[in-house]
């Protein structure tokens, strides 16, 4: 009964379906928590249980007894946002003020941070798209998702800018096109054209399309230019509509091939794809950008992140006497 509705609402907000299913989960293992049986037993008392299930997993695991299994500050965020959603958007039941629920503390971690030759031998070790994919991380300084759901609409190779439109909070912006990546993404276009063109021959190439825009212009869910870029070599059915089409590169992929390049390349550090980002970021501001430049191309909204980014893997420590 709850989760119909919940995905309903889901689906009224336009929430990507990997959103959509972190937050049931969440939701679910709250109802159960609760051990609710209807809405109105989710509705009684709602702050107080919204506040005592949050508590719980900032200290202790709310499926079990034992202390000091505590969640992760970054799941505890999602179950915040996905209970709230189910109470807000859902139950239409508001929570009023929740600014004094104890949450988790994230735990400080200095970011390893490649330098430059490194970081361009990690990403020419991987080949295929996957390792154009990776180039076009590090060129851009692109989030992982912002490359894997760029379309072909998206590459401008006449002005030589990217699209990201589809970035973190809703946010699109452009960036430049990295030169020497210009006649890889040339070709990888020509190869989506030819195995697109299959696709509609054989009665598929379908693609999802953001917000209403699928109704709006139906046509264009079959056009190359909505295709994704870095599209699956299998084609797969949407969950939602139930059309066939090709999605983007799983996430998983990049990663499973950034991690074989740093172990077959022997690297220790623990480098991972976001480190890239960071990378790219450092390599502007020594390059001579200003920091308002680089938080732009970074997609920032508080030019703080983007300090911290700057500063990120800096080995630079106040030199002191050893005792010994």
């Amino acid at each position: 009964m709850f989760k119909d509705t919940f995905i309903t609402a889901c689906r009224a907000h336009h929430l990507r379906l990997e959103t959509e299913k972190a937050y049931w989960s969440q939701a679910r293992r709250f109802i159960l928590w609760t051990k609710s049986k209807s809405e109105a037993d989710l509705k009684q008392s709602a702050t107080e249980k919204f506040r005592s299930y949050l508590s719980g997993m900032a200290n202790v695991n709310p499926d079990r007894t034992e202390v000091g299994e505590g969640y992760s500050a970054s799941s505890q965020n999602i179950a915040f946002h996905a209970v709230r959603f189910l109470y807000e958007k859902v139950l239409n039941c508001p929570l009023g003020d929740l600014s004094n629920i104890p949450r988790a503390t994230r735990m400080g971690r200095i970011v390893d941070v490649p330098d430059d030759a490194t970081a361009v031998k990690l990403v020419n070790s991987v080949a295929g798209d996957s390792g154009l994919a990776l180039r076009s991380i590090y060129g851009t300084a692109g989030r992982l998702n912002d490359i894997l759901r760029l379309r072909v609409k998206d590459l401008d190779f006449q002005r030589k800018l990217i699209a990201i439109q589809e970035s973190k909070g809703g946010k699109a912006r452009l960036v430049p096109m990295p030169e020497s990546l210009i006649p890889e993404l040339k070709q990888l276009v020509r190869n989506r054209d030819a195995i697109h063109n299959q696709d509609l021959a054989a009665g598929h190439g379908w693609i999802s399309m953001p917000g209403m825009l699928a109704k709006k212009y139906p046509k264009d869910a079959y056009s190359l230019g909505w295709q994704y870029v870095f599209a699956s070599g299998n084609l797969s059915t949407d969950p939602i509509t139930g059309n066939v089409g090709r999605y983007h590169l799983q996430p998983i992929t990049l990663q499973k091939a950034f991690q074989r390049a740093r172990n077959k390349l022997k690297i220790r550090r623990h480098y991972t794809i976001h480190s890239l980002r960071h990378a790219t970021a450092q390599f502007w501001e020594r390059s001579g950008l200003t920091v308002s430049q680089i938080a732009e191309l970074l997609g920032h909204s508080d030019i703080e992140t983007t300090h911290r980014y700057l500063k990120s893997g800096k080995r630079g420590v106040t030199r002191a006497p050893s005792p010994i």
